[in-house]
């Protein structure tokens, strides 16, 4: 039927008004052809039926005499008729007398009583009998016939044919056709003209409104339409008419809004020219804010670090108490200015866009820990009676993938402002696994206290720049009020969210998630110790969390929450005395001098050791009095592996009170680093003094430059195996020494240490860019530079390996060269390319899936897609990949995870463009895949 809808109107009007006539006049002609025909054959069935009886009846005495020539005549006379080709007659026995014309055989002759048709091919057959009637005068003679039975002499058979009527009912069905034929001629001419009378007012509407939709008004104007169409036209040239004027009015509008551009086009190009001038001027701005910010925190943090490098130096002399605690003092205050200053410079990269997060494999447990043990530290006063918990869900990742230094600076602001307005109670950070999939989790991480709580009217207040919800806060606790606003971005950053909850009095809420991969390193193995404990923990909180540890390592634990019942058990007699006892310290239930005698009992009378779990720098407990009658002391909170070294090793404690009179203790001496030839360069002489005081008494070979040129020149003079490299310094900065360097045959794998205080934008893939092979942020600690030395005088990485490693699953340099058929040139031609519209591309996805825009957003993916195929940006493609079948498939259902994976990709592209270092096109494929 589609082609009936394509059909103009007046055709379907036509078809309307005729098909009913043609269906009714077919059926009507078709009805009186049929009745004509059965008619006719009912007259020709009759009539030889008539005529046969009549026959029979005049033969009567011919048949009985045997007249042949009677019967001659009679057959003659019935061969008259147009239908009749045969005619036989048969005596009583049914053997033929005479016959004429078509032959009928005799066997097929059966007798028959009465009239019988048999119609037979083209013919059919009637048979008639012969009866012999007595006469009244031979009834009363007495005569009698000699006849068969029924007065039967014989019989009639006449053969006819249907041809004549045949003839007959064609020329009427021919006839009735050509009648019908002419009629539906006729029918549907005047079907066709009734039609387009019809269709005329139609068509002209649909002429009128077709030049309505074409803008040209006034046409309807001059249509002349049938009354019964008046209304319409009435309304059709009220709309024509509306439309008209409204299309004027626009006009009038534009002419007035081109006048009115034309009129300030002058006006927007200064406008123009003053934006552009002060744009630049704002980047110009912005580019010497960041080169002062880094010049700031290179001048602070080189000063900072000479003074906790010596600070520490004293540390390990011998020095009386009060000399420690001023040391500590120095320290501490160091710490807090340094801290404070990285608060500003980490505010203002955010405002910069410019801070960046790295990824490194790290253990979570150990992370909080550290985290509760540095702050434990400096925040815990005789004035706080606090617990410290920690509580991790079993199904939660013991290793992740994140930037382990802001991870540590999030909670360090967390937990620290819970220490901070907390007094009495407890501390408890909670971290369980909201949802997991493939090699990601998503984390939900509690930070929870007892303190005085904030009011709901104050909450918002919390996330704001340099603003706290107590003025008197910044008087008693210091701070710059960014802690919160930089933790609320880094958690952004880490694809999650932070919010409170809080009420006056009753405590604090803090929770964040953060969606990060989970590192591919096995869970830290335990071994079970299988032994029986005393656990004295008046703090029914930390049940819990410490009944999971024991529980791992299958110990039979029983607890006590105060002193009696715990010496009534040891003093028992009934029970058997567990292998060791596990004492906590933080509770204040029991005194120090009363747990003192407790410990001094156990190790003395009964023999049973005894490990000691507290806060080890709280200034209300002393270690040192304990030291004697404990084997091992653990600070709170701890882990199952640290639990079950101080079981099992029974070590003494390694955590001393900071305000003890012993000096600290100091790095062993490794004889692996004896003989080592170590340059160090730094502008800065009280540096070089402090690495030299670090360095000699191991044994080092310490040779020092005090900028770029003299560094150089060392390194021309003599092969080291090691060299520490400042980055800001006068006449040749670190990065332009390096390349020089780098281009001397004996140093082009030497390892190359960055000493810097410049944190701005990406700073370690741009420093291990320039042939780096790590860097150090200031200041620096003695046992942080020992490990370094370690790592890159004896391990196996290179700085082609520590690159290769930051370029994994982001870029493949081998790959680039496949899709260019090892041309250097193209290829790196193809990746500046996209390097350069990157950007573009970037803004263009984003506002596509802002707006919703599905068939756009496709197709802008799917352009980067192509491009990033042809590039080498492994990591990219396989995103861009995910997104795109993802759209295609199931559009914007469930979307934003891989639309989130995916923008991570290009981040970190971004992050690694400075890695990517194109080698000489002269060098052989062979010699490119060195640089992967």
């Amino acid at each position: 039927m589609r082609w009936l809808t394509s059909l103009p109107y007046s055709r379907k009007l036509t078809l309307a008004i005729y098909l009913p006539i043609l269906v009714i006049s077919v059926c009507s002609v078709l009805l009186i052809i049929a009745s004509h025909h059965r008619s006719n054959y009912q007259q020709l069935f009759e009539s030889v039926e008539q005529i046969s009886e009549q026959v029979a009846n005049a033969s009567e005495y011919a048949l009985l005499f045997n007249d042949k020539s009677l019967l001659g005549k009679n057959i003659d006379s019935l061969l008259q008729h147009p239908s009749i080709v045969g005619a036989t007659f048969f005596d009583g026995l049914s053997r033929r007398v005479e016959s004429a014309g078509n032959d009928i055989e005799p066997g097929q002759f059966i007798p028959a009583l009465q009239t019988e048709q048999r119609p037979e091919q083209q013919l059919f057959i009637v048979t008639a009998p012969v009866y012999y009637t007595i006469s009244q005068g031979e009834s009363l003679l007495g005569l009698q016939a000699s006849t068969t039975d029924n007065n039967i002499v014989g019989w009639l058979q006449i053969a006819a044919t249907y041809t004549p009527t045949e003839l007959v009912n064609l020329r009427f069905t021919l006839f009735s056709l050509g009648i019908c034929l002419v009629f539906n001629l006729v029918a549907l001419i005047l079907s066709r003209r009734l039609a387009q009378h019809l269709s005329t007012p139609w068509l002209q509407l649909k002429d009128a409104v077709d030049n309505i939709y074409q803008e040209n008004f006034g046409y309807s104007q001059n249509l002349v339409f049938p009354l019964e169409f008046a209304q319409t036209k009435e309304a059709l040239d009220y709309i024509d008419s509306r439309l008209a004027n409204y299309q004027a009015q626009i006009d009038a509008e534009i002419e007035q809004q081109t006048r009115d551009l034309n009129t300030h086009s002058e006006e927007l190009e200064e406008k123009s020219a003053e934006l552009h001038f002060a744009n630049k001027q704002a980047e110009e701005s912005n580019k010497l804010k960041s080169e002062f910010l880094a010049n700031i925190s290179h001048e602070i943090r080189t000063p900072l670090s000479a003074i906790l490098g010596f600070t520490e130096v004293l540390r390990n002399s011998p020095l009386t108490a009060e000399q420690l605690s001023h040391i500590n003092t120095i320290q501490l205050s160091t710490r807090n200015l340094l801290t404070t200053i990285g608060d500003i410079l980490d505010f203002a990269k955010l405002e910069s866009g410019k801070l960046l997060l790295e990824q490194r494999e790290f253990n979570l447990h150990n992370l909080i820990n550290e985290v509760f043990h540095a702050l434990s530290s400096s925040l815990l006063n005789d004035s706080k009676d606090l617990e410290f918990v920690c509580d991790y869900a079993a199904d939660t990742p013991e290793w992740i993938l994140a930037d382990d230094g802001r991870f540590r600076q999030i909670l360090m602001n967390l937990i620290g402002n819970a220490i901070k307005f907390t007094n009495k109670g407890y501390i408890q950070v909670d971290v369980s696994t909201k949802t997991r999939r493939n090699r990601r989790v998503e984390l939900l991480i509690q930070v929870r206290d007892t303190g005085v709580g904030i009011a709901n009217d104050e909450i918002g207040r919390l996330f704001r720049p340099f603003s706290q919800v107590d003025a008197r806060t910044t008087r008693k606790f210091g701070g710059t009020g960014l802690g919160l606003v930089i933790s609320k971005e880094l958690v952004k950053q880490m694809r999650g969210e932070i919010t409170v909850s809080s009420s006056v009095g009753r405590g604090t809420n803090f929770y964040f998630t953060v969606d990060i991969p989970v590192a591919q390193r096995a869970p830290t193995p335990i071994q079970p110790i299988n032994k029986k404990l005393f656990i004295f923990e008046p703090a029914h909180i930390c049940h819990r969390s410490l009944a999971h540890h024991l529980g791992l390592l299958n110990i039979d634990a029983h607890w006590f929450t105060d002193g009696k019942s715990l010496v009534q058990a040891l003093q028992a007699k009934s029970s058997a005395q567990p292998d060791a006892l596990l004492l906590s310290t933080s509770s204040r239930i029991v005194s120090e001098n009363e747990l003192l005698a407790l410990v001094q009992y156990c190790q003395t009378v009964l023999e049973i050791p005894c490990v000691l779990m507290g806060h080890t720098t709280s200034p209300s407990f002393s270690i040192d009095r304990f030291r004697p009658y404990t084997n091992a002391f653990i600070s709170k909170p701890f882990s199952t592996s640290e639990l079950s070294q101080a079981l099992t090793e029974q070590a003494l404690p390694t955590l001393l009170n900071p305000q003890s009179a012993s000096p600290a203790p100091t790095l062993k001496a490794n004889s692996r680093i004896k003989g080592l030839s170590i340059l160090a360069v730094d502008d800065t002489q009280v540096n070089l003094h402090l690495v030299r005081h670090w360095l000699t008494p191991h044994g080092i070979e310490l040779d020092l430059a005090y900028d770029g040129l003299q560094a150089v020149e060392r390194a021309k003079e003599k092969d080291y195996d090691l060299i520490l490299m400042d980055i800001q310094m006068p006449q040749m900065d670190g990065i332009e020494a390096t390349l020089q360097i780098r281009q001397l045959p004996g140093h082009i794998e030497t390892p190359i240490i960055a000493l810097t205080a410049h944190v701005l934008g990406d700073e370690k893939k741009r420093i291990i860019a320039t042939g780096m092979n790590d860097y150090l942020t200031k200041p620096i600690t003695e046992e942080v530079l020992f490990k370094t030395i370690e790592h890159w005088c004896f391990g196996e990485d290179s700085h082609d390996q520590a690159v290769a490693r930051a370029l994994e699953g982001i870029f493949d340099y081998q790959k680039a060269l496949t899709m260019t058929n090892q041309n250097h040139a193209i290829a790196k031609d193809l990746f500046t390319m996209m390097v350069e519209g990157l950007p573009h591309d970037w803004r263009m996805i984003q506002l596509h899936y802002e707006q919703g825009n599905l068939d756009e957003l496709i197709s802008a993916v799917h352009k980067l897609h192509g491009a990033s195929k042809y590039t080498g940006t492994i990591g990219i493609t396989k995103h861009a990949n995910y997104l795109e079948t993802h759209l295609k498939e199931f559009g914007f259902e469930d979307v934003e995870e891989v639309y989130n994976d995916f923008i991570a990709a290009i981040q970190e592209f971004e992050q690694a463009i400075p890695l990517v270092q194109w080698p000489q096109q002269s060098q052989t494929p062979e010699h490119n895949g060195a640089h992967r």
